[in-house]
């Protein structure tokens, strides 16, 4: 719904409580207008929130919540970035009831892996009794574009086989997106 990042929208996230009243319109314009919508899998609170923010967690509970005030039956991810490498920290995060879903996004690691943090992140989901998923990873940055669609298909098919496995460090993953795909 905004974007921690100053380049894409012109809601930038304060982290305050309670939500900022122009943010809080947008939620209720963007959720209204969008709610029940089949083609409309889920939410996402922010992209790349700033997590090493004090406020985070109840931003993410009061974000969750104003976007189930006006479609009660969506999912709703955290949205989250790649800020903390802590379980602890990350289950607290979301363990509020309105977050249904952890995201985890990551560009740096080789083509071909599960990320670094998804033990991390798997663990997160135990603890907080929820489903991760891979909210980005993309053809950019370590490993990128191979250049070939047919090496960049099998590419795709060991990564999401790693991440939808059922096991190991990804024994809680629900989903996986990559970002910027293009054939």
């Amino acid at each position: 719904v905004v974007n921690g990042l100053s380049d894409c929208t012109s809601f930038q996230a304060s982290y305050g409580t309670p939500i900022a009243s122009n943010l809080a319109s947008w939620i209720d314009q963007v959720c209204s207008r969008h709610a029940g919508e089949p083609t409309v899998a889920m939410y996402e609170c922010a992209n790349e929130a700033s997590e090493g923010n004090s406020n985070i967690g109840p931003w993410y509970q009061a974000m969750a919540q104003r976007i189930k005030q006006r479609d009660p039956q969506a999912l709703v991810g955290t949205g989250g970035g790649n800020n903390s490498g802590n379980p602890t920290t990350i289950a607290g995060w979301a363990s509020g009831s309105a977050i249904d879903l952890i995201s985890y996004h990551d560009y740096y690691t080789p083509a071909g892996t599960l990320g670094p943090r998804s033990g991390v992140f798997n663990s997160a989901a135990n603890t907080a009794n929820k489903p991760w998923y891979m909210g980005e990873r993309g053809f950019c940055c370590n490993g990128g574009n191979t250049g070939s669609l047919t090496t960049n298909g099998q590419r795709l098919k060991t990564e999401y086989g790693l991440s939808l496995s059922g096991s190991g460090n990804a024994s809680n993953c629900a989903g996986y997106l990559y970002w910027d795909f293009k054939l």
